[in-house]
């Protein structure tokens, strides 16, 4: 009895710490957005966006600082000079990371728009928390 009171209770907390803890293979997640292969699961979410009238090293700055102003996002990969950066955003309960891509492109000489990769790392549905999350990020920024 004592032996399955322990198994029940360490387990779920291993799996947990290894949600929290496991390492992050950035050349997996750091990837074009565009090009990223897809895993075909429903926990993932690709779009572009409508134009910005915006330069781009303009539009990948401001982009950057609303994310980084979000709550529970740390940039990962990528700089505003290379205008593609990778961010992961934890759930506020269990910390189940979500990877972002994002690459800036410019649309003639005075704007630009952004590919965005949402996908989460572990599980199959995210519920559309990908596709929601993208889509208020947007909506914040007036797109």
């Amino acid at each position: 009895m004592t032996t399955v009171l322990i198994i029940i209770t360490v387990v779920p907390l291993l799996i947990l710490a290894y949600v929290r803890f496991a390492p992050v293979n950035i050349d997996v997640v750091h990837q074009d957005p565009v090009t990223a292969v897809a895993s075909g699961k429903p926990n993932e979410y690709r779009m572009t966006s409508p134009v910005f009238d915006m330069i781009t090293p303009e539009l990948t700055k401001m982009f950057d600082d609303f994310v980084l102003s979000q709550p529970r996002v740390k940039r990962i990969a990528g700089t505003v000079d290379d205008q593609m950066i990778t961010y992961v955003q934890r759930t506020k309960i269990i910390s189940y990371p979500d990877y972002i891509t994002v690459k800036v492109v410019p649309v003639g000489t005075k704007q630009s728009r952004l590919e965005i990769f949402s996908r989460s790392r572990f599980g199959y549905s995210d519920l559309g928390v990908n596709k929601r999350r993208i889509d208020d990020w947007l909506l914040q920024l007036g797109r």
